[in-house]
């Protein structure tokens, strides 16, 4: 799934000159991706999985400025629920990977995410960023 978000979102931001520096972000995010589809072994998957976690809390939070007073935009709107969708899938992927303390921090922090969304469904999507953004962030540190 963080693929196909992350094409979508590529997509979403192709063409529009004020998102030039976003989309190559977020292209660089997706080699990340590609680069995490190809590795079969269990221990080399962490380190580009934190790479590629850098990359998507980096995309999110430079297009959340980006798009700075008009996320309604249906180009912000889209690109930042896209790279939303790809922080928490990648989140969930190294739930996969990882064992003991991390898997720990690592399932704290996305509960603490989930019930936040339980909590506030009326949360605006750049709440919803911020929180995906902390979220990410703990998991890279954790890995």
């Amino acid at each position: 799934m963080a693929y196909k978000n992350v094409s979508h979102v590529e997509n979403t931001l192709k063409g529009h000159r004020k998102f030039k520096e976003d989309k190559h972000r977020v292209s660089n995010l997706k080699l990340e991706i590609l680069k995490i589809l190809a590795i079969e072994d269990r221990l080399e998957l962490l380190p580009v999985l934190k790479r590629a976690l850098g990359s998507a809390a980096n995309a999110l939070f430079q297009l959340k400025v980006s798009c700075s007073g008009k996320p309604e935009q249906p180009v912000c709107e889209e690109g930042l629920q896209g790279l939303f969708r790809v922080t928490y899938d990648l989140v969930v992927a190294a739930m996969q990977v990882v064992q003991g303390i991390q898997l720990m921090t690592i399932h704290d922090a996305l509960k603490l995410f989930d019930d936040s969304q339980l909590e506030r469904k009326n949360m605006t999507l750049i709440e919803t960023v911020e929180k995906a953004y902390a979220m990410s962030i703990t998991v890279e540190e954790a890995i």
